[in-house]
């Protein structure tokens, strides 16, 4: 194995590099993705992605309350029990469609840029987690109290989910994201949640 070294501050970058790597690679679990995630699901013709506008903010962005209203960011359909679906994924609208513009951008030059990992080493840690996933086969993402503690921690292990249910990784064994903690006592080792597996379609 390699140590891969990054800028501090900047594991969002490399995980929206992995995002890109696996639907831009083809490496996504479909079956898993058409019927355990919302990639499907149509979402409003009112939605805008943050680069969709002069704003630079999603849409529903209020300047005065310093804060979004969701309203534009639900499912076009009944309510949330009954979205609009496109099973293909090519919907440009699609939940699906709409991640793979917005991480688009993180191509392995721009996480260089932003993260310090050459392409190359980049490349090799993406292809390392691709190539342990699949349908009959799991990897999992552990991460420390460092992500936890961080002051974007909340979005960055919200961003490392991404990855994971686009390879079927939540929910099966082996899987998952891990978060490796200790209880007060040094002696103690690190607590991983047991794996879980997903009920029968």
């Amino acid at each position: 194995g390699s140590w891969v070294r990054i800028r501090a501050g900047t594991g969002i970058a490399v995980l929206g590099g992995q995002v890109r790597h696996v639907i831009g690679s083809a490496f996504f679990f479909r079956e898993y993705v058409m019927h355990y995630t919302n990639a499907p699901c149509i979402l409003r013709p009112e939605f805008r992605d943050s680069d969709e506008g002069a704003s630079g903010y999603f849409s529903g962005w209020n300047d005065e309350k310093h804060a979004y209203d969701n309203e534009s960011w639900l499912y076009q359909g009944e309510g949330l029990s009954h979205p609009e679906k496109d099973f293909s994924l090519q919907d440009p609208r699609c939940v699906f469609q709409t991640l793979k513009r917005h991480f688009s951008r993180y191509t392995p030059e721009m996480v260089d840029e932003v993260c310090g990992i050459p392409p190359a080493l980049f490349q090799k840690v993406a292809y390392a987690l691709t190539s342990a996933s699949g349908p009959d086969k799991t990897a999992a993402i552990c991460y420390a109290l460092v992500w936890t503690h961080h002051s974007k921690g909340a979005p960055m292990i919200r961003t490392a989910a991404i990855p994971q249910l686009l390879l079927g990784n939540i929910g099966r064994p082996g899987a998952g994201l891990l978060p490796l903690r200790r209880p007060p006592s040094p002696r103690a080792p690190p607590v991983i949640p047991p794996p879980t597996a997903l009920p029968p379609p």
